[in-house]
């Protein structure tokens, strides 16, 4: 049979409205507020080592064809990091994880400071690449977990890109026209900086994974 359609002169009833959410509570903002500090400071970081590379190769004698090969090479360093950065599985991992991958980055630059010959060069800056492949996705995790909220990672790509600006920026008042070391100094200390921020607390989501 054919359905009846509604008069106009008497119309459906109104959809019951559906509330809106609330907005999260400043004790609900700050643990995910913190991890997009150290997001941001780390991603300054970031930005200060890719950056000034080319230039501390050829500081440190190399030629420009060494420094470039040396420096797409170790873009490769991404690949088992990635790889690495699947085993950490619970929260407590992923924080044991990031304390022993940013040591192993501050490291890395300390070699690519110090030591001369390509060969240190190449590996220094491919641990560096494998390091950074590991930590960013561990820090969206540790977003997703310290946010109960849910709204901070809105937030992600921003603290990203706001840190890679603004680390060579701030790296540009720590170099001279022939040694760039101290915007490398002042990436450890980024590092150091945003692994404090991002293991300082212990907050997690609720319903995550809780710590193995």
């Amino acid at each position: 049979p054919p359905t009846a359609c509604p008069s106009p002169h008497h119309p459906p009833p109104p959809r019951p409205s559906v509330p809106a959410a609330p907005l999260p509570t400043l004790d609900q903002l700050r643990p995910g507020a913190a991890v997009l500090v150290a997001i941001l400071v780390y991603f300054a970081a970031v930005g200060m080592l890719t950056n000034y590379g080319g230039k501390l190769g050829l500081q440190s004698g190399l030629s420009i064809g060494m420094v470039s090969s040396a420096l797409a090479l170790a873009n490769l360093g991404a690949l088992p990091g990635s790889f690495v950065a699947m085993f950490a599985g619970s929260a407590e991992r992923r924080r044991r994880f990031l304390i022993a991958v940013c040591i192993i980055q501050c490291l890395a630059i300390g070699v690519v400071l110090l030591v001369s010959g390509v060969t240190a060069f190449g590996l220094g800056f491919f641990a560096i690449q494998m390091s950074i492949a590991i930590v960013v996705p561990l820090q969206v995790a540790l977003l997703v977990d310290r946010d109960p909220s849910g709204r901070a990672i809105e937030g992600l790509a921003a603290m990203q890109s706001v840190g890679q600006a603004a680390g060579p920026l701030l790296g540009a008042l720590f170099i001279t026209a022939a040694n760039v070391d101290g915007a490398y100094g002042l990436g450890v200390a980024c590092v150091i900086v945003s692994l404090l921020l991002m293991t300082g607390g212990v907050e997690r989501r609720p319903g995550s994974s809780p710590a193995a």
